[in-house]
């Protein structure tokens, strides 16, 4: 009876050790074609990356070229369009670009609230947001080239298209405020609000009255415009180096944004939404020269380096030499 019963149990026993092995052996040969299917699919990746590499690197140097040669006309068209002396074209719609710059002049309003907002009100709560490096890059690089390349995907006369750039200008101002906000007592009259404001009426009502003059044209938008923001400096006790060099500025601003605007029309070209881009770009950036060059941050560079001068100096100086003998 035992015998028979320890039998039994060695039997049960064998069968489900022999159970277990084909199982295992199952599952070793389920994980293995795993694998091998992994290693393929891996090895097939590997070797299309290779391929793209190496289309990548073949087509680098015709990629570079275009856009050398792209960079090459642009700049070229722009020189060749400040330089232009001809007469103004006659497509030229006065009244259009009356609304354009108009549209200009309330992103400069934006953007010149916002700045006074990011320089006195909030920078304390800004600085707990963004640090300097960040807030140089979003507002001088990162917004500009963002809105660059995704304008086109807008109609340039929607009212998305300059919503879009008027958000961009609130954004741009209250980062510009925060980094400046040492500098924001240097300049308090917004001069290029007001040669806009100047620009787009004179344009409005005497751009047809001219004879399509262009030379005319730009000597009362550029000469009497500048007498005009004298005047206006001079009348509000104003009248500092910094709001005559922001002037001139602003003048040249508008006289470069105007020429570009003239052969975008004669070439049937004309994207008032990147026009807009451009004018708010360039203020932004002479704006930021003016009061770099006369703010307080001026100021604090050279007493810092007059400070390491010093103590440069003071290492430097060989050690007095005692008279006293002990």
């Amino acid at each position: 009876m035992i015998q028979s019963e320890l039998f039994v149990l060695f039997w049960n026993s064998d069968r489900s050790i022999k159970r277990y092995s084909s199982m295992d052996q199952t599952s070793f040969y389920q994980i293995h074609n795993d694998l091998n299917e992994m290693y393929v699919v891996l090895l097939k990746r590997s070797i299309e990356f290779q391929q793209f590499a190496r289309t990548t690197v073949e087509k680098l140097p015709k990629i570079y070229q275009e856009i050398e040669n792209d960079v090459k006309f642009k700049i070229n068209d722009m020189i060749a369009a400040v330089q232009d002396q001809t007469a103004i074209p006659g497509n030229l719609n006065f009244h259009r670009f009356f609304m354009t710059f108009s549209w200009g002049t309330i992103m400069l309003v934006g953007y010149y609230f916002m700045y006074f907002q990011g320089s006195t009100i909030l920078p304390l709560l800004l600085d707990f947001i963004f640090d300097t490096l960040s807030a140089i890059l979003l507002a001088y690089i990162i917004i500009p080239a963002v809105l660059y390349f995704n304008l086109s995907k807008y109609d340039e006369y929607s009212r998305k298209s300059r919503f879009i750039l008027l958000v961009a200008s609130l954004f741009q101002g209250l980062l510009v405020g925060f980094l400046l906000s040492n500098c924001s007592t240097v300049l308090v009259l917004p001069v290029e609000i007001i040669n806009m404001l100047f620009v787009s009426i004179i344009s409005r009502i005497l751009g047809h009255k001219l004879n399509n003059d262009r030379q005319v044209y730009f000597g009362i938008i550029n000469g009497i415009g500048f007498i005009f923001l004298v005047i206006i400096g001079y009348i509000t006790r104003h009248l500092t180096k910094a709001y005559l060099f922001s002037t001139a500025s602003a003048v040249l601003t508008s006289h470069v944004i105007i020429q570009i605007y003239m052969r975008r029309v004669m070439q049937s070209d004309l994207l008032p939404s990147y026009m807009l881009l451009m004018m708010t770009t360039l203020s932004i950036y002479c704006q930021t020269l003016v009061r770099l060059l006369f703010g307080q941050y001026v100021q604090i560079i050279q007493l810092e380096c007059i400070f390491y001068i010093t103590v440069i100096v003071n290492v430097m100086a060989p050690p007095k030499q005692s008279h006293y003998y002990y």
